[in-house]
């Protein structure tokens, strides 16, 4: 399993890191990497602008190595852990650490509303815009 078919089935963002050119999932406290063939890595780092937050990362370093991670580096308020891309609770320690946000899903009715806004806009901008039940007409 490469990182973009891991990102797609848990609807993560890719993003290319321009320093190692390699396709990483970013997050807010970290980011998510292939380390090898078979396993992911994650990566807790904190921004520079953000105060060091060492109780958390104890913590769910942890938490982590109970569910079977492998702690590949080990800082004060920082560190790197591998993990099984297949097992669900390691991925989901992983996509907590890193404070990934996962895409969000519209429902059918939101798509649907969606929609009929599009089409109204465009109608409205031909200048033939005419309200039909289920659009958002003014």
């Amino acid at each position: 399993m490469t990182i973009t078919d891991f990102a797609t089935q848990h609807r993560l963002k890719t993003k290319h890191d321009k320093g190692d050119d390699t396709t990483i999932i970013p997050g807010k406290a970290g980011q998510l990497y292939e380390y090898s063939d078979e396993e992911f890595a994650v990566m807790y780092i904190l921004p520079a602008t953000k105060p060091a937050r060492p109780r958390v990362w104890n913590r769910m370093r942890d938490l982590c190595a109970a569910a079977g991670m492998v702690l590949r580096q080990n800082g004060d308020a920082e560190g790197a852990l591998s993990f099984n891309p297949e097992n669900r609770e390691q991925v989901k320690l992983a996509i907590k650490l890193a404070g990934v946000k996962r895409k969000r899903q519209m429902s059918e009715k939101q798509k649907a509303v969606a929609e009929a806004a599009l089409r109204l806009a465009f109608a409205r901008k031909r200048g033939t815009a005419v309200p039909t039940e289920g659009t958002l007409a003014t």
